[in-house]
């Protein structure tokens, strides 16, 4: 899954929920996670390919709303990500169309939290533990 989302203003005025079949079921993780792991490029079932072709499909979708996004995009300040370096990495690759992005573009910093199976609701949480924070009073603590 992958959940996009534009915040201007303090007000999401853009976001997209896109899911694939790309997990598998039974075993659960990714089918690229599991073809990494297994010598010789894992598994060559019908369902290994199904999700390998969901996941190039998702990818796609993503760089392609990314590309609808970029004028939106080019206001922002700061990109968050929340996930796996190597997920991103697929963003990055896809060529059709190309991601609007790129993996070096310096506004990009981690969330430094975990979205297990990202939605609408996430994208409202991550926003929130960002955009709020707490004061402490570190005198009262201090003892002379």
């Amino acid at each position: 899954s992958a959940a996009l989302g534009v915040w201007l203003g303090g007000r999401l005025v853009r976001h997209k929920v896109l899911t694939g079949y790309t997990v598998r079921h039974s075993a659960g993780g990714s089918q690229a996670r599991r073809d990494r792991r297994t010598r010789g490029g894992g598994g060559r079932s019908v369902g290994a390919s199904l999700h390998r072709a969901e996941a190039v499909r998702l990818w796609q979708a993503t760089a392609a709303r990314l590309a609808e996004w970029v004028s939106e995009l080019s206001y922002c300040d700061m990109l968050i990500r929340c996930g796996d370096a190597r997920v991103f990495a697929h963003v990055y690759e896809t060529r059709r169309p190309p991601a609007p992005i790129g993996p070096r573009d310096p506004r990009w910093e981690g969330a430094g939290m975990s979205v297990p199976r990202p939605r609408l609701r996430d994208l409202f949480a991550v926003y929130g533990r960002l955009s709020t924070g707490r004061v402490q009073n570190l005198l009262s603590t201090i003892r002379v």
